[in-house]
């Protein structure tokens, strides 16, 4: 059951990612500018509710592809 609300918090981050792609993708904005942003766009949306999740392996995995992949695209 946790490893659907894990993935499901990966689909909404990558919506979010998707919403500020355009500023995030920009070459006018500074790389802080950017980061800023997605701490507190992107990473939020995955990690909202996770203060009660009991994470096992395959489910940590989901989130660090999560954030390496977002981030390589930074």
């Amino acid at each position: 059951m946790q490893a659907v609300v894990v993935t499901a918090r990966a689909r909404i981050g990558w919506v979010k990612f998707r919403e500020c792609e355009e500023l995030l993708n920009s070459k006018r904005f500074s790389l802080k500018t950017k980061g800023m942003v997605y701490q507190s766009c992107v990473r939020s949306a995955v990690l909202y509710g996770s203060e009660t999740w009991c994470l096992r392996e395959n489910e940590m995995t989901i989130l660090r592809r999560i954030f390496h992949e977002s981030q390589e695209i930074l």
